[in-house]
């Protein structure tokens, strides 16, 4: 602000997106290629056994809402965020998630073809909830290398927020 340079907020929820993105980009590219679809969870701790998540979609195009890319096998991967942010008790959030999947504005065609990158600080913080995804009944797939996300993806996101 003192060199009056652009400021541009980026949210916490973005970041995280951008890192799963990047983090899983082969894997997506490879289910995007097979006609199956991708979503990006990411599911923050914000301590007093809350969390905060909100659910993206990654494909080849990209949209005004596209908070950030990656590159996989020649490809280019976008993704967008697809539904409001969520803040829930952790003991609810299976079955809030499981609500949100199954919303309307989510179009799972297939839930077998349909891979779930999940991230953040809660499969850090709240070990078993990994293992209570699996009775969603969807392909769950959880990195433990997007659990802190680099500082880059702020800019990352920061450059898409500045595109829009």
């Amino acid at each position: 602000l003192v060199e009056n340079k652009p400021v541009f907020a980026v949210a916490c929820p973005d970041v995280y997106a951008a890192s799963i993105l990047d983090n899983n980009a082969t894997g997506i590219n490879s289910g995007l290629l097979r006609s199956g679809s991708a979503l990006i969870v990411p599911v923050i701790d914000v301590k007093r056994n809350e969390l905060f998540f909100s659910v993206y979609e990654a494909g080849f195009s990209s949209y005004n809402e596209t908070i950030s890319s990656s590159s996989a096998r020649g490809a280019t991967l976008y993704v967008r965020k697809v539904t409001k942010d969520f803040l829930i008790d952790f003991e609810g959030f299976i079955s809030e998630l499981e609500e949100v999947l199954l919303a309307a504005s989510l179009i799972i065609t297939d839930p077998a073809k349909t891979a779930i990158y999940c991230g953040g600080t809660a499969f850090d913080s709240y070990g078993h909830i990994a293992a209570d995804l699996k009775k969603i009944g969807c392909n769950f797939i959880i990195n433990k290398k997007t659990i802190f996300p680099h500082a880059s993806y702020i800019n990352r996101c920061a450059d898409y927020r500045a595109e829009m």
